[in-house]
């Protein structure tokens, strides 16, 4: 069965908010921009079992490189890391939709 999109929640402390999104990456770029409203640049690349995801604050000029299993859940509780980081009690939910 193929999958066409992905549904995914975003808990805030206050609400629920439900979205669709054509790929996990796409779900990681959204939340870094919401998070950082362009700070910081982003750039994913996907293998087969994993995403690199390379953030690169533009006022420090550091980078972080961040190695991240290529599952729904692994994504999940790393935008739930970067959540505790900018002091956010987000949660997410990610769920294929066929």
């Amino acid at each position: 069965m193929k999958v066409e999109k992905l549904v995914w929640s975003w808990f805030d402390g206050d609400g629920v908010y439900t979205n669709s999104a054509e790929s996990l990456e796409e779900i990681i770029e959204v939340i870094f921009e919401y998070y950082f409203d362009g700070e910081v640049l982003v750039a994913i690349v996907k293998t087969v079992s994993y995403f690199e995801v390379e953030v690169l604050d533009q006022e420090s000029g550091s980078t972080n490189l961040h190695r991240v299993e290529a599952s729904n859940s692994a994504v999940a509780e790393f935008l739930e890391s970067l959540a505790r980081k900018v002091d956010r009690p987000d949660k997410f939910c990610i769920e294929e939709m066929c």
